[in-house]
């Protein structure tokens, strides 16, 4: 997956019409109040949400890297217990 996240800069006029300041590529994910905080951390919620990147996802990721690791580590034993029998 590839994607990119852009930061928008909006300004309201007197009669609440948006206009576009500018467009960041590279945003600031600083938080300097607990309203700033909330908005980002929804941002990368909804963000995460859209790239299937879950929690369940992630644990599901690490059980499998469990047992990849535990299948190798168990097929060196055997591996070695094989060369000993061949002795």
């Amino acid at each position: 997956m590839c994607f990119e996240l852009l930061g928008f800069d909006v300004i309201l006029d007197a009669n609440l019409k948006p206009m576009l300041l500018e467009v960041n590529h590279a945003p600031s994910f600083a938080t300097d109040s607990p309203l700033d905080y909330e908005i980002k951390r929804s941002l990368f919620v909804d963000m995460f949400g859209m790239l299937g990147l879950t929690l369940e996802r992630k644990k599901e990721k690490l059980i499998g890297v469990y047992e990849e690791k535990m299948n190798r580590m168990h097929s060196k034993v055997t591996l070695k217990e094989k060369s000993k029998l061949k002795k």
